[in-house]
């Protein structure tokens, strides 16, 4: 869909790009990380762990600030020749 928007905006300065992120910690996840500290008798390092496996390869949850960061830059004039992209920012889940 971001390719098909791209060339029927791409004379017009619109761009559209698809911003793909991984796991970030939001009240959400949470909810889910307690579920596993409660469900198994987990401390929270060792639940996040385990709620991560498979997902991040970094073991860290993408920061939310770093997706604000990489919309920023799209919108900015340094992304204006960016469009029709799918751009992962998933600290290498979409790399395994």
């Amino acid at each position: 869909m971001t390719r098909a928007v791209a060339l029927e905006c791409a004379q017009t300065g619109i761009t559209c790009n698809a911003v793909c992120p991984g796991s970030a910690s939001t009240p959400a996840i949470e909810e889910r990380v307690q579920a596993i500290m409660t469900n198994e008798r987990l401390s929270h390092d060792a639940a996040v762990e385990k709620f991560l496996a498979g997902k991040q390869p970094s073991g860290k949850f993408v920061e939310t600030r770093n997706v604000a960061a990489l919309v920023a830059f799209l919108c900015s004039e340094a992304g204006r020749d960016i469009s029709g992209a799918a751009i992962p920012i998933d600290a290498g889940w979409s790399a395994g």
